[in-house]
């Protein structure tokens, strides 16, 4: 073996001064790795230095060229080879990134892996996959040891090797044949010359096979051999029945035994396929649930056919129930591609949001969401994939390439395609459009109409007077306007930095043109979404104002429909809040911002089927939005919808999971359903994360394991950061809460006390906001009853019951919430035959408990011998067991 000290010394030469070889790695084969370092950067490399035996027939110039299609990779979980080069004793190296961590060889060697971390691993493994493939590089030579697990992720290395040692083997005179490993599919094995990214996808499967079912499936191969054609069941257990066992669902078993064909042809066509089924499959409890309660979801040729557009996209769970004769389309406007000298980087998405904001007018058409759309873009190659991945039934693209007039000033000439994405094919080529960038207006009207047309909408007088109406024609206004329109669609954190700095461009686009009505509307809604963060009433008046001026230029100006439709329902005015959010959806049927309003105001009047269309509008027109995915989950809860809710924020979830709060929102989502078990190691994870359970979430602490529980017992409110009285009356409730579970009367009397004058000082506040007011009175009634005072709290829950609001709206979810604490009231004073109607409702209207949940609840609890509610319990099939 030759000595290390001369390999170090020639390949400090040939890497140059820039680099210093730290230290040697382990190895095996006869390769030899070094780390080494870049000191002006403070990047660290591997380079390998090939056996001179592998070398000795390789032609260098054909397996560095190879290798430099190899470095363009640029994706997440792909480690590029960085280049490759020849040291002056004639040895072979190559260079990658040197990203830490064990190969997935190392982890399977540790012991068994469990469903989740096998799935999303080979999630990872598969977007690599997919990722090269698009750039038509096939790894060949994919199996554990070529798989590194940094950080709970995976990345796959050596893209591009094995493919330059073949071609630089065949141009160096023959050499060496490498033996098949034992995951290379048996076309690779055969030499087959046609060869593609599916010898891959087997020896993905082949890995899948191991991970998920913990089974080595070369244990009685001799070296050198390949696996066998299909992994073998264990016994005479058939496969599927045999991933069943293992908590593997049926759709991810089906996909893996394909990949493990030995036909090419029975094997998936692409990584793309993978993942299609993997995003469907966000954790085990959720996607064994796809196949067991929720089966008549996924089950009968009739509702596969309908969900075909759905599956790439994981939207199979919120079928639309489509039928292409009486649906509208479903279209994805995706930024233009610009080539030439761009004058304006930002001219083509501006292009792409100002005509998809006119379809988006169209009652004819869905429009899929500009966040969607480009975060598909971003990750996806071609138009049809993204379609695909969207649910779309079109794709509105184009180039734009830019010129200079003979005068110098800049053009650019737009083409515009519209792609079919059942097959690929052009429904529409535009002719190319010569554009100045004093006038984008005309073309933005002209495309819209254009693609409207070609998709088979139908155009009448009033749609053609919207498309063409042009919004302003101020060309610094429209530039301020979107630049507003980005950071508000950006803004996912709810920053107000960046709110401020949307407002701002809002403004200076209304100041250059007062009667720009759009540019009114996004600084009315960006006023009144500060105004709700900051508890300022102030900006609210001048939201109000805004809006108001909006509509006077523009009466279908969504986003001043949408802000005027906030406003009212904070001031307590429903009914007004929900006929403005009806002509903000109506002005824009597919307008995001709209139906995310009523999604989330129909519950509280009692539209429960209304609500869940809007959910199911939101999930098809938003895939990737999770600011849309957050709503639509949370109304999808309040309408008992637990299931379907779960799924809706997993997908938030995958497409951003470093959102801590999302962790929460899961936290509360168990307790809703009653799923008290899943509320700790939630909690849990949300605090390793970094996240902080304040005093309005101490309900998750109550409902927790004993350790969450005592440490509820002896904490102060501080803990929880109880800063005002309200969050101190919170944390107080909950903790008696506690103490009553726990029959710890004297602890939990003394609780209530500092909750009842605590509360009497709330309420004689006049600046305390009616709805603040009347959450005060229903706590102040349950408080009262908690502490046996059963004439003042049969008062209070009688006047509560009587107030215009629920009187106005028996069916919504401020009724519900009536409804429950009422329960609870009469349960504390011992009236059963009063508890039992209102508990009823409370079980049943949207926002109240699930069954489940009412085992949390000691006023409710105390009475589960009695036949009465256990009567009432058993319409809902819920058998009484124990307390938490």
């Amino acid at each position: 073996m030759p000595d290390s000290a001369d390999i170090r010394a020639s390949l400090s030469l040939s890497l140059g001064a820039a680099y210093i070889i730290d230290r040697e790695l382990e190895s095996g084969g006869g390769w030899r790795l070094f780390v080494a370092k870049e000191e002006s950067r403070d990047h660290d490399l591997v380079v390998k230095v090939l056996p001179d035996e592998l070398t000795a027939t390789l032609s260098f110039d054909t397996w560095a060229r190879e290798l430099r299609t190899a470095a363009t990779l640029d994706e997440p979980h792909t480690v590029p080879i960085v280049g490759a080069g020849r040291t002056a004793t004639g040895r072979f190296y190559y260079t990658m990134p040197h990203v830490g961590g064990f190969s997935l060889r190392d982890r399977l060697e540790q012991g068994p892996m469990g469903f989740d971390e096998s799935v999303v691993l080979l999630r990872y493994i598969a977007r690599s996959l997919a990722y090269a493939h698009r750039r038509g590089l096939v790894h060949r030579n994919l199996m554990p040891e070529a798989v590194l697990l940094v950080k709970d992720s995976a990345v796959v290395t050596e893209f591009g090797l094995a493919q330059a040692f073949e071609r630089a083997r065949a141009d160096g005179g023959g050499g060496i044949v490498l033996p098949p490993m034992p995951y290379t599919s048996p076309e690779l094995a055969a030499n087959d010359p046609a060869t593609d990214q599916r010898s891959d996808l087997y020896a993905w499967g082949m890995m899948a096979y191991e991970m998920l079912l913990d089974a080595d499936l070369f244990a009685n191969a001799l070296p050198g051999e390949s696996a066998p054609a299909a992994p073998p069941p264990a016994g005479d257990i058939p496969p599927l029945l045999l991933f069943k066992r293992h908590g593997v669902p049926e759709q991810l078993a089906v996909l893996v035994m394909r990949c493990c064909e030995k036909d090419p042809a029975a094997r998936p066509a692409s990584a793309d396929e993978l993942l299609t089924v993997l995003d469907r499959i966000p954790d085990p409890k959720l996607a064994l649930a796809l196949e067991s309660k929720h089966a008549a979801r996924w089950i009968g040729a009739a509702i596969v056919a309908a969900l075909a557009l759905f599956v790439v996209s994981g939207m199979a769970v919120f079928r639309m129930n489509r039928r292409e004769a009486r649906q509208p389309p479903v279209v994805a406007v995706l930024p233009f591609e610009s080539s030439g000298v761009v004058t304006d980087s930002l001219f083509a998405d501006d292009l792409g949001d100002a005509v998809s904001a006119k379809l988006t007018q169209l009652a004819g058409l869905r429009v899929i969401d500009r966040m969607s759309v480009l975060s598909a873009v971003d990750t996806i190659a071609t138009p049809r994939e993204i379609g695909q991945v969207l649910g779309a039934d079109y794709v509105l693209t184009g180039t734009m390439r830019w010129l200079r007039s003979p005068d110098g000033t800049p053009r650019v000439r737009i083409s515009p395609l519209v792609v079919r994405v059942s097959d690929g094919t052009s429904k529409w080529a535009g002719e190319p459009e010569l554009v100045s960038l004093a006038d984008p207006f005309t073309a933005q009207a002209t495309i819209a109409t254009k693609t409207a047309n070609e998709v088979d909408v139908f155009l009448g007088p009033d749609e053609l007077a919207l498309l063409a109406k042009h919004q302003t024609r101020d060309t610094a206004a429209f530039a301020a306007f979107a630049r507003g329109s980005r950071l508000l669609r950006q803004n996912v954190s709810l920053s107000g930095p960046l709110y401020a700095s949307a407002l701002a461009e809002f403004e200076r686009a209304y100041q250059r043109d007062p009667r720009y009505a759009a540019a009114l509307g996004g600084a009315a809604l960006v006023l009144v979404q500060l105004a709700q963060r900051e508890g300022r009433p102030a900006l609210a008046d001048s939201a109000a104002v805004l809006a108001r001026r909006a509509l006077a230029f523009n009466p279908g100006q969504a986003r001043a429909l949408s802000a005027s439709a906030a406003l009212a329902l904070a001031r307590e005015r429903p009914d007004e809040a929900e006929a403005l959010a009806e002509r903000a959806v109506d002005a824009n049927p597919s307008g995001i911002e709209a139906l995310t309003l009523r999604a989330e105001l129909l519950p509280l009047v009692g539209d429960s089927l209304g609500a869940w269309r809007d959910v199911q509008r939101l999930a098809a027109l938003a895939p990737r939005s999770v600011d849309a995915l957050i709503v639509a989950a949370a109304s999808a809860q309040v309408l008992r919808r637990f299931t379907d809710a779960g799924e809706l924020l997993q997908r938030a979830r995958l497409l951003e999971p470093e959102r801590v709060d999302l962790i929460l929102r899961a936290a509360r989502l168990a307790r809703a359903d009653g799923d008290f078990r899943d509320v700790p190691r939630i909690v849990r994870e949300f605090r390793r994360r970094g996240g902080r359970i304040l005093a309005g979430d101490v309900a998750l602490i109550r409902v927790g394991d004993q350790a969450l529980q005592e440490e509820l017992a002896a904490a102060p409110p501080s803990a929880y950061h109880a800063v005002t009285p309200g969050d101190s009356v919170d944390f107080y409730t909950e903790k008696a809460k506690l103490f009553l579970t726990w029959r710890d009367q004297p602890r939990a009397r003394a609780l209530l006390d500092s909750s009842s004058r605590l509360l009497r000082r709330l309420l004689a506040d006049t600046s305390v906001t009616a709805s603040q007011r009347r959450k005060f009175r229903e706590i102040m009634a349950w408080t009262d009853a908690a502490r046996g005072e059963r004439a003042s709290a049969v008062r209070a829950v009688s006047a509560v019951e009587r107030a215009p609001f629920a009187q106005q709206w028996p069916n919504g979810q401020l009724a519900a919430y009536t409804a429950c604490n009422g329960a609870e009231i009469y349960g504390f004073i011992d009236d059963v035959e009063q508890m039992i109607p209102q508990l009823r409702r409370c079980l049943t209207l949207p926002g109240g408990y699930a069954p489940h949940a009412i085992s949390a609840e000691p006023a409710l609890w105390r009475h589960a011998p009695d036949p009465r509610l256990r009567a009432l319990l058993a319409e809902f099939k819920l058998e009484i067991r124990r307390k938490i």
